[in-house]
C-alpha cells in the first residue's frame, strides 16, 4: 500500500508572510484613518470654540453699539499704532424690579428704572492679540475707610469727600471729544484749595489731581477711668479722623477735563483709564484710580481686530477732529441739545453703521517659530513672530484715510501665514445699525 504524505497542520512560511503583510498594512490603513479622525474631531471642536468665543464678544459689542449715546461724541483712535482704540459713551437702563433686597418680591417699593451713563473704549492690542473693553466705573458717593479715594472736584466746599460732583454720579455726556481727553500738557491750577474758581485753566483744558483726603487712626495713650465714662472697661482713646484738603499732587496722567460751562471738571478718562496713583499707607497701597479696561477673551487667539464706523454708502465719516490730531483719530462730535436748532450737517456726519472684523485661530502659544518668519534672532513663538511680520515690518502706519484697506491687508497676511503652517485661522465679521 502506498503511503500519502501529509500535509503539514501549519501554514508554510510564504503564507505566514503573506498574512503578516496583509495585516500590517490594515493595520496602517487603520491607524492612518484613526489619526486622521482623531484630527478632524480636535479640528472640529477648535472650530467650535472659535465660533462660541466669537459669538459672545459679538454680542457683547452689538449691545455696545446699539446703546451708544446720540448727543455724545467719539473717537476711534491710532495715536498708538499697536493698539487702535475706540472710545464712546452708552446709554445704559438698568431696571430695579423685585428681585431681591430692599426690592423683593414683598416690597412696597415701586418697580424703579434707571439710566446710567457710561463712557465705553474698545482696545485692539495688535502685538499681543488681545481684545480689550471697559467702561467708567462708578464715582463713591462717600469716601469710606473700606475704600480711599479722592474724587472731590468741583464742589464749592473745598473740603467735601463727595464724588464727581454733590449733583452729579453719573458719567457726563460730552458733544466734543476734547472734553474727555482734554488738550495740552497737565496744568496745575492757579490754587490748589478751589476747583471751580481756576480762571488760569481754560475749558477742555487738563489740570493735575491732588490727593484730597486721607484717613488716620491714632491711639491717644492709657487713661484713666472717668465717672461720666458709660463704660469704664475702656481704658484707650482709639479714634480715626479724616485729614481732608489738597495734600499731595498726583502724576501727569492723572488730571480732570474742565467741562464747557468753563467752571466745573470731570474725571471721566481718568474713571475708565486709570492712573498709577496709588495711597500712601505703605502697608496696604491701593491704586486710586484702576483701569477698567480687561481682555475679553481669555486666550490671546484674536488677531487683526477692526472696528470701522461707516456712513450708509460705505464712506467713513468726515473728521470733526475736536482733538486736534489731524490723522490720528477719527473724531466725530454729537448732537447735543445746543446744536439740534442748526446741527443737520452734524447729524448726517454721524455714522449708519460699524463694522468688526477680527481673526481667529489655534495656534497654540508656546510653538516655536521653526522656519523664522520675521527672520530675526529669536524663533521662540510662531505666533508673535507672525505679529512682528504683519504688524511692524510689513505693516504701514495706521491713519483714519487708510486704516480699513491697511488692516483688511493684514488680515490676508496674518490668515495666509497661519494656514500655510497647518493650524485652522477663521474670519469673523459683523455690522451693526446705529441710532442716528
Amino acid at each position: 500500500m502506498k503511503n500519502i504524505p501529509k500535509k503539514p497542520n501549519g501554514f508554510t512560511l510564504v503564507e505566514l508572510l503573506i498574512a503578516v503583510s496583509i495585516f500590517m498594512i490594515l493595520m496602517g490603513i487603520t491607524a492612518k484613518l484613526l489619526a486622521t479622525l482623531s484630527d478632524l474631531g480636535k479640528k472640529s471642536i477648535a472650530v467650535v470654540e472659535m465660533h462660541q468665543q466669537a459669538f459672545e464678544i459679538i454680542n457683547v459689542f452689538t449691545n455696545d453699539m446699539r446703546n451708544m449715546h446720540l448727543t455724545t461724541a467719539f473717537s476711534l483712535s491710532f495715536e498708538d499704532q499697536d493698539i487702535p482704540q475706540s472710545t464712546f459713551m452708552t446709554n445704559q437702563k438698568k431696571e430695579q424690579g423685585k428681585g431681591g433686597g430692599s426690592y423683593g418680591p414683598y416690597s412696597v417699593a415701586p418697580d424703579k428704572t434707571n439710566t446710567d451713563f457710561m463712557w465705553v473704549r474698545w482696545e485692539c492690542d495688535l502685538m499681543n492679540g488681545n481684545l480689550k473693553r471697559g467702561r467708567t466705573r462708578p464715582s463713591p458717593s462717600t469716601t469710606t475707610l473700606a475704600k480711599t479715594d479722592y474724587d472731590s472736584l468741583h464742589s464749592t466746599d473745598n473740603r467735601s469727600t463727595k464724588g464727581i460732583s454733590q449733583y452729579q454720579r453719573f458719567a457726563t455726556p460730552q458733544t466734543e471729544m476734547v472734553y474727555f481727553e482734554g488738550k495740552g500738557s497737565s496744568k496745575i491750577g492757579s490754587t490748589v484749595w478751589t476747583w471751580n474758581a481756576d480762571s488760569g485753566i481754560k475749558a477742555s483744558e487738563k489740570r493735575r489731581m491732588y490727593q484730597l483726603c486721607q484717613f488716620q487712626t491714632s491711639d491717644g495713650g492709657k487713661r484713666s477711668d472717668r465717672a461720666m465714662r458709660f463704660n469704664k472697661h475702656y481704658k484707650y482713646f482709639i479714634f480715626t479722623h479724616s485729614v481732608v484738603g489738597n495734600r499731595r499732587l498726583l502724576s501727569e496722567e492723572c488730571y480732570a477735563v474742565k467741562n464747557a460751562d468753563g467752571m466745573t471738571y470731570n474725571k471721566d478718562r481718568l474713571n475708565l483709564i486709570g492712573a498709577p496713583d496709588e495711597t500712601d499707607n505703605p502697608s496696604s497701597q491701593t491704586v486710586l484710580y484702576p483701569n477698567q479696561i480687561a481682555p475679553l477673551n481669555l486666550h490671546p487667539n484674536f488677531e487683526c481686530t477692526l472696528i470701522s464706523y461707516h456712513l450708509a454708502d460705505g464712506t467713513p465719516p468726515a473728521d470733526d477732529d475736536t482733538l486736534s490730531d489731524a490723522n490720528a483719530s477719527l473724531d466725530v462730535k454729537g448732537t447735543g441739545p445746543q446744536l439740534r436748532a442748526s446741527s443737520s450737517a452734524i447729524i448726517n456726519n454721524r455714522p449708519d453703521y460699524v463694522l468688526l472684523s477680527f481673526l481667529s485661530h489655534n495656534v497654540p502659544n508656546d510653538d516655536p517659530d521653526i522656519d523664522d518668519i520675521d527672520n530675526d534672532p529669536s524663533t521662540v513663538h510662531f505666533i508673535d513672530a507672525v505679529r512682528n511680520k504683519v504688524h511692524v515690518q510689513d505693516g504701514t502706519a495706521l491713519t483714519r484715510v487708510n486704516y480699513l484697506l491697511e488692516m483688511r491687508k493684514r488680515q490676508e497676511a496674518m490668515s495666509q501665514l497661519i494656514k500655510d503652517n497647518g493650524y485652522i485661522v477663521q474670519r469673523f465679521s459683523t455690522s451693526v445699525a446705529l441710532a442716528k
